[in-house]
């Protein structure tokens, strides 16, 4: 599950590394992807994510959990990270 997608143009790794830091404090195990080299992926962003999942339905039932009762999060979503293939969209 992607917490916080930023654009690497408006970010760099440190920002991204600290609201990875941030989602820990607040509980949630999360981490630092460079989506660049995932072609399944858009490029150029950092996603600040939370686990690994066996299933969709599975992530989006850690999603609810994580955005019940709180603003942070809100924005969260569940992408599958691949390294083949190609983006559906990308924002431009």
């Amino acid at each position: 599950m992607v917490l916080f997608s930023l654009s690497q143009m408006d970010y760099d790794r440190q920002y991204a590394n600290e609201r990875a830091a941030e989602a820990q404090a607040d509980g949630i195990a999360a981490g630092v992807l460079d989506t660049n080299g995932f072609a399944g992926m858009c490029p150029d962003l950092w996603y600040v994510f939370h686990g690994t999942y066996a299933s969709q339905g599975e992530a989006q039932t850690e999603q609810s959990r994580v955005i019940t009762g709180t603003s942070t999060y809100q924005g969260a979503f569940v992408r599958q990270i691949s390294t083949t293939g190609t983006p559906a969209s990308c924002p431009s």
